[in-house]
């Protein structure tokens, strides 16, 4: 009994997080079994933020190739090829919005 005692006292300090805050980044994992896959909305709107954060080029170029290749696997991934479609039109935005704000700098 008392080894009982002492094993759920030696764990009664631990706090669970809740299910959502445990797979809210869940997508960042490339480990994980099942990464949730950002919607285009989402991955356009961090574009846009990558546009407008000072960053130096090198940076910036990293940024957007990471952010590229999560577009371009979440459009080989789906099923749906509305949904695909959706995710090819952001990659070409994507592309375009890039090269103008190269050709500025």
């Amino acid at each position: 009994m008392e080894t009982i005692h002492a094993h759920s006292a030696r764990f009664a300090h631990r706090q669970c997080k809740p299910v959502g805050d445990r797979l809210k980044y869940r997508y960042l994992s490339r480990r994980s079994l099942y990464p949730l896959r950002r919607s285009a909305e989402e991955l356009s709107f961090a574009f846009s933020e990558l546009l407008t954060q000072p960053l130096s080029r090198p940076e910036a170029a990293a940024r957007f190739e990471t952010l590229w290749n999560e577009v371009n696997d979440a459009a080989q991934s789906c099923d749906n090829s509305d949904a695909a479609f959706t995710y090819i039109a952001l990659l070409h935005s994507m592309d375009q919005r890039w090269r103008f704000l190269r050709s500025m700098n």
